[in-house]
């Protein structure tokens, strides 16, 4: 699908939207070349934004009920609190962070790999619990899904 398609597969709404970077530099994710997703099921609309800043496209969506949401990418991109601010734009009932450990699959293979400081030197454990602090009193529901089990030693 292109940047603003729309199908539907099954009675199920499908949308892409625009995924790019606001901040350039490597690595690069280009407007026009990736998508994020809106999914509509059951009357439920949930956004899976793909790798991407808070772009206008994302900003302007409306009646997000779950939206599934990048933090931490390289360069700054997607701090806790950009995460957050994006939250709050769309008003989402409940947000799932993920691409907030750039360095787990390394670590798997390499476990006396330490990875690369983020912005701030924060931990990823540190990131999460800031974009809790960012979100409370919100009314949204931060979940931290189980995306980066933890490694066997």
């Amino acid at each position: 699908m292109k940047n603003g398609d729309s199908i539907s597969v099954s009675e199920v709404g499908i949308e892409a939207i625009a995924a790019y970077d606001i901040i350039l530099g490597e690595p690069s994710h280009p407007k026009g070349e990736a998508n994020g997703y809106i999914v509509e099921l059951g009357g439920r609309r949930l956004f899976f934004a793909g790798v991407t800043e808070c772009v206008e496209e994302i900003q302007r969506l409306e009646n997000i009920h779950v939206a599934f949401l990048p933090m931490n990418i390289p360069l700054g991109r997607m701090t806790p609190e950009a995460t957050a601010e994006c939250a709050r734009r769309l008003s989402a009932e409940v947000i799932y962070p993920y691409h907030y450990d750039q360095t787990y699959v390394r670590r798997a293979y390499d476990r006396e790999y330490e990875g690369f400081a983020l912005p701030g030197g924060r931990t990823v454990d540190e990131t999460l619990v800031e974009l809790e602090q960012n979100l409370m009193g919100s009314g949204i529901e931060v979940r931290i899904g189980n995306f980066y089990p933890l490694l066997d030693d």
